[in-house]
């Protein structure tokens, strides 16, 4: 079965290549080479994924503004794959590989457990393990609550490859590789590309603030390095620098931009945010004390800080949710507002680790610039814990 989709009219040009390789040109988005069972949508993933549905042999699918390629793989279409491959413009192929979403739910940021000579990757394996048998959808490694900004080079590239290697595709692995030096960051990138991470997510500029112009330009660069989508994370408090809801805009032309991890704590933006771009990005909520607000305005999920120590907890607002039971979750929401809020009272992830510690998860062992908790806040998360009989 060789046949091309057109959507619209197809090129002479185009027109003299197909059938030269002998392939017909089927226009209108319901071929019968499908056998009518479904109505394929004109966009390229529904048409990939119909396709794939009915005929398991198809291994190449490619775009332009005029139609869609399908090619199955038996050896009378090699013909038709040399033909088609060099013709069709490449940051054209690079909108068929922008990939659909990365995970819907939870995804623990997780925590870097560390000894006093660097990463201890005994507990590291440890925590992994138990947060996908606790039912999370995704894991960020490397990132702002694994110290991702004071780990060696040496360290963020282990940690990286270590949790892919660990979890071995039981749920999306997502780097943290962003960094106020550019030209680091896309060699972390790039390396988390190659090493087999699902995503990467990547920090703003911060302390070298960029302008919103900049900003684009700044995403731009990371998606020339990265054969992964990309996680734009945009978190305020940390940078100093905000990205406008009318950035996004511009950066959701981006191929390998395909999500947002928004951390603005600004509903009103966050709303004007969803307004613009929520149909081309995906959002995640990156503040726990926001999830039900972001599944209520089309959010796809968290990437939590609470999931660290609840990951089954953390999970069931977001099921909640979803199974059409808002109060529920909003009520779960509210249950672990003062968790949250002592997770919080100092800098990320000092708390965190603090709490893991107190569960005989890690030791709560922190990189300077971060310390130790203050026995105040540390009396807050304990006695927060200890109602919810979490140790």
């Amino acid at each position: 079965m060789r046949f091309v989709i057109s959507s619209g009219s197809i090129s002479p040009r185009r027109a003299a290549y197909v059938k030269g390789a002998g392939a017909e040109v089927r226009k209108g988005c319901a071929p019968t080479d499908l056998g009518g069972r479904n109505k394929i949508r004109t966009t390229v993933a529904s048409m990939r994924s119909a396709i794939r549905e009915h005929d398991p042999d198809l291994f190449y699918t490619a775009a332009d503004a005029s139609a869609v390629f399908f090619i199955r793989r038996t050896g009378e279409n090699d013909s038709l794959i040399s033909l088609l491959k060099p013709i069709i413009n490449k940051n054209e192929e690079e909108k068929m590989a922008r990939t659909e979403t990365i995970f819907e739910g939870v995804a623990t940021a997780l925590i870097t457990p560390m000894t006093e000579d660097g990463v201890n990757y005994e507990q590291f394996g440890n925590l992994i393990d138990w947060q996908i048998e606790e039912g999370i959808d995704a894991l960020v490694v490397a990132g702002t609550s694994g110290e991702g900004s004071t780990l060696s080079d040496e360290e963020h590239k282990r940690c990286v490859s270590f949790a892919v290697e660990r979890v071995d595709h039981r749920v999306p692995v997502i780097a943290g590789t962003g960094s106020n030096h550019t030209d680091y960051g896309k060699q972390l990138t790039k390396y988390a590309s190659d090493a087999g991470a699902d995503a990467c997510l990547i920090v703003t500029s911060y302390y070298n603030k960029a302008t919103q112009n900049g900003l684009v330009k700044l995403f731009n660069e990371y998606a020339s390095v990265s054969d992964v989508p990309i996680i734009a994370y945009n978190v305020p408090s940390r940078t100093g620098l905000n990205i406008e809801p009318s950035t996004y805009v511009k950066l959701a032309e981006i191929d390998k931009v395909a999500a947002i991890k928004e951390a603005n704590g600004n509903i009103s933006k966050i709303v004007e945010t969803f307004a613009l771009v929520g149909d081309k990005l995906d959002i995640y909520s990156g503040n726990d004390d926001q999830i039900v607000p972001f599944l209520s305005m089309g959010g796809k999920g968290v990437i939590s800080v609470l999931s660290n120590v609840i990951p089954k907890e953390t999970k069931e607002i977001y099921t909640r949710f979803r199974s059409g039971d808002v109060e529920g979750s909003a009520g779960l929401q509210c249950k672990y507002l003062e968790l949250i809020n002592a997770l919080f009272c100092e800098v990320n992830p000092i708390p965190v680790k603090e709490a893991l510690a107190m569960m005989g998860l890690c030791d709560p062992i922190i990189r300077s610039p971060l310390y130790r908790m203050e026995e105040e806040n540390l009396a807050r998360l304990r006695k927060a814990m200890t109602e919810l009989g979490i140790i």
